[in-house]
């Protein structure tokens, strides 16, 4: 009996030196709200904040903010992961969610729809894997919080796409993109910098309108192909940059390199940095 209790006791010391080492167990995740968004595809509310979409297939187009059915709870979304088999996110999917602050795309994601993240005004950073061929209108318009967008893919950005996003700096666009639409950068006023990929054909009515602290712009082709695209009216702040250069040969841009994580043709400290976010969380970020 002796013998019990002592084990006993030393079982109880143990776990106690346990607790008191180890951090506590947050209390088990729950789901607080479910349901379809798609024929194939169905979506997840945790009590956390997260909400998470996966399956197989599209999203539902959603006729209006209102009408996504997370909609009612959007204000205790922080985080969207989007788990790979989703081919497009919605119209109008995650429209308002002031709260959101991190989204997660996978690779098997095609397209982001109309009014898909507007005036999301938490939403700092966002990656856009290389699987994405159109960025749809208004798709990040108002997001104000945004600081950063990484573009690895896409060939179409919408009209007023990235419009009124104030925090905007610096952005990339990759040699995939073919058209900039009306307004897509409009009212950007702390952009101070863009790359234009060589492949850029048309540069919509207004696309930098406003964007009053631009200087620096980085065209990737030649002064002959510059000179061959289709710039429309009330592009004076991205035409009279004093920091306007030309990087480019003339030639077709090259096979992504190994390590060219951002896919801008070159292996540099931006590559180094989005691996370090991948790696410190991934959220946000996704490597193709």
């Amino acid at each position: 009996m002796k013998k019990h209790m002592a084990r006993l006791v030393a079982l109880c010391l143990t776990m106690g030196l346990l607790c008191a080492v180890l951090p506590a167990a947050r209390a088990e995740d729950y789901v607080v709200a479910s349901g379809r968004c798609g024929d194939g595809l169905i979506w997840r509310l945790f009590n956390v904040g997260e909400l998470i979409i996966s399956g197989e297939g599209a999203m539902t187009d959603f006729t209006a903010y209102y009408y996504a059915p997370w909609f009612v709870r959007c204000e205790a979304v922080t985080t969207v992961t989007i788990e790979k088999g989703v081919t497009s996110i919605g119209r109008y999917a995650f429209s308002c969610c002031s709260n959101l602050s991190l989204i997660s795309i996978p690779s098997s994601v095609t397209s982001i729809g109309d009014d898909a993240f507007k005036s999301c005004a938490s939403l700092a950073l966002i990656t856009i894997p290389v699987s994405v061929a159109s960025i749809g209108e208004r798709a990040f318009s108002g997001c104000t919080a945004m600081s950063s967008v990484i573009i690895c893919g896409a060939s179409t950005i919408g009209n007023e796409a990235f419009d009124g996003c104030t925090s905007l700096s610096s952005v990339i666009l990759p040699d995939t993109v073919i058209s900039i639409g009306d307004r897509a950068f409009r009212a950007c006023s702390n952009l101070t910098s863009i790359t234009i990929g060589v492949c850029v054909a048309s540069i919509g009515a207004c696309a930098f309108e406003g964007c009053s602290a631009l200087t620096g712009v980085n065209y990737k082709g030649s002064q002959a192909q510059w000179d061959s695209i289709t710039i429309g009216e009330g592009n004076e702040a991205l035409l009279s940059g004093s920091g306007f250069q030309y990087s480019g040969t003339g030639e077709p841009p090259a096979a992504d390199q190994p390590g060219d994580l951002n896919h801008d043709g070159a292996v540099n400290m931006k590559d180094a940095v989005l691996l370090m976010r991948y790696i410190a969380g991934g959220y946000g970020v996704v490597l193709s």
